[in-house]
């Protein structure tokens, strides 16, 4: 694998900048992720309260 000099900074991390982070990475780029949030993983995430962990629900596929 090259070691490229390359810097890739992404904005928010949901699952698929997860993914591309993972294969930029692979590739040999440096890189950044900024997110705003103190968990990752975007609309595949939880949340948490008093009460426990609570899944926010939005990754789960329905059958059409």
């Amino acid at each position: 694998m090259k070691n490229k000099k390359e810097k890739i900074s992404i904005i928010g991390c949901g699952i698929s900048t997860i993914y591309c982070a993972i294969k930029l990475i692979e590739k040999g780029y440096e890189v950044q992720i900024f997110e705003q949030k103190k968990n990752l993983g975007g609309r595949a995430g939880y949340i948490s309260n008093k009460y426990g962990e609570i899944d926010i629900g939005q990754h789960i596929f329905l059958e059409t």
